[in-house]
């Protein structure tokens, strides 16, 4: 196959093109020898008893010029020469219809970090009104610093969204806690806007199947060539 190997068919003579030939031409012109290319009847690197292997194999050849995958089946009756170039071999599929940035406000974090995230913003706005309030009890029922259910809960959730608060605690202790959501969300905002970003410039696409097992598994029809590579690796 092209550029590796080819032929062609020049002044009614088959001529051979590409980097194997190149390589072959270098070593006649070294060793002051001539050569003739065969044709195997059936195209492709076949097997025993069809293709290239079975010239080989019936010694109708002594060298096959082309860039040949080194499988284990053949090494009986075949010896290769030093590896030139190695390839490697991928499988074509429809691409995925939806798009990524479909998704793309929920990709940056997985479930059990939003879990995280929804969890958190359940329960630290009733946290919140219980350290008030037990301060507020603990020094003789003071006002200072005590804050209703309803402010603590929207203090939460304007924290997420980076807005201003009409709360301002005075005590350290109230200050601290406050500090603490505040530093908290302003990381998480940062890394779910990195993630974001980076996710929607490289706009991935999740594939169905990511190995043979997933195609066997899920009995996916797929096809490939009659003798070649995959079909005489599945084969062994």
């Amino acid at each position: 196959t092209p550029p590796y190997s080819s032929t062609i068919r020049k002044n009614g003579s088959l001529r051979g093109e590409g980097y194997a030939f190149e390589v072959l031409d270098l070593i006649a012109k070294k060793l002051d020898i001539s050569y003739e290319i065969v044709q195997p009847r059936t195209p492709g690197l076949g097997n025993e008893s069809a293709g290239l292997i079975s010239l080989l194999k019936s010694k109708e050849i002594d060298v096959a010029v082309a860039f040949i995958p080194m499988l284990w089946k053949f090494t009986e009756f075949t010896r290769y020469s030093p590896i030139m170039d190695e390839a490697n071999i991928v499988g074509m599929m429809v691409r995925p219809a939806e798009s990524a940035s479909g998704s793309g406000l929920l990709a940056p974090f997985d479930t059990t970090v939003w879990i995280c995230i929804l969890i958190s913003l359940l329960v630290i706005g009733p946290i919140i009104f219980l350290f008030t309030a037990f301060r507020s009890y603990l020094w003789n029922h003071t006002k200072v610093d005590k804050y209703d259910f309803t402010s603590c809960i929207w203090f939460t959730y304007g924290a997420l969204l980076k807005q201003g608060s009409s709360i301002t605690p005075v005590n350290n202790s109230t200050r601290f806690v406050f500090a603490t959501w505040w530093i908290f969300i302003t990381i998480l905002t940062s890394f779910y806007t990195a993630n974001l970003t980076a996710f929607l410039t490289l706009s991935r696409f999740t594939l169905p199947y990511k190995s043979v097992e997933d195609i066997m598994r899920k009995r996916v029809p797929w096809f490939f060539e009659k003798d070649r590579t995959i079909d005489n690796i599945l084969d062994t």
